[in-house]
């Protein structure tokens, strides 16, 4: 559907589920829709979030909260990666290379995400994700990539741990959470 929804809708309701949800004209989506949302892939054009909206949403996944998403792109009129992280415990900016990539459509893989710069943060459960900005759709976008990704690609410092723990754990010498 890409006709215009007028200023004044509010959906109230509860969102469906399914592994992947695509709003192109999102303007009428609030934060406690995004919230209520459980999907792994979502994608949101045309929104009127703030940095402060997608603050708020990164300090409730850091609660471990949100726990399903993997991959968030949300079409923004402006982005400063700075606001976004703002108050974040442990956000560490990073600047290098790096591929995402979420998955499949329709069996048609997904164009992967190039990550060149962005903040690092760990959630409550130890789950890292990568905020970026990125062109997306009419023009820029705040972007969480989940990892590891669909491909079980790691940041490269989760990786070694996730290791270290694969295998001391698979020989008991220490338990699992």
């Amino acid at each position: 559907m890409d006709k215009e929804i007028p200023d004044t809708f509010r959906y109230t309701g509860k969102f469906p589920n399914p592994i992947r949800i695509g709003i192109y004209n999102g303007g009428w989506v609030t934060l406690e829709n995004l919230l209520s949302m459980s999907s792994k892939h979502i994608e949101i054009g045309k929104s009127k979030f703030s940095e402060e909206d997608i603050n708020r949403y990164l300090k409730i996944w850091m609660n471990g909260e949100c726990s399903r998403l993997q991959y968030l792109a949300i079409n923004m009129e402006s982005v400063s990666l700075r606001k976004v992280i703002d108050g974040i415990q442990g956000a560490t900016l990073i600047n290098e290379e790096r591929t995402f990539t979420w998955g499949t459509l329709f069996g048609t893989p997904d164009t992967p995400v190039q990550i060149t710069h962005g903040y690092n943060i760990v959630n409550v459960n130890g789950v890292m994700a990568t905020v970026i900005k990125r062109r997306f759709l009419t023009g820029l976008a705040v972007c969480v990539c989940v990892w590891p990704d669909v491909h079980n690609n790691f940041f490269e410092l989760f990786k070694y741990f996730f290791e270290i723990e694969k295998k001391y754990v698979g020989q008991n010498k220490f338990s699992s959470y």
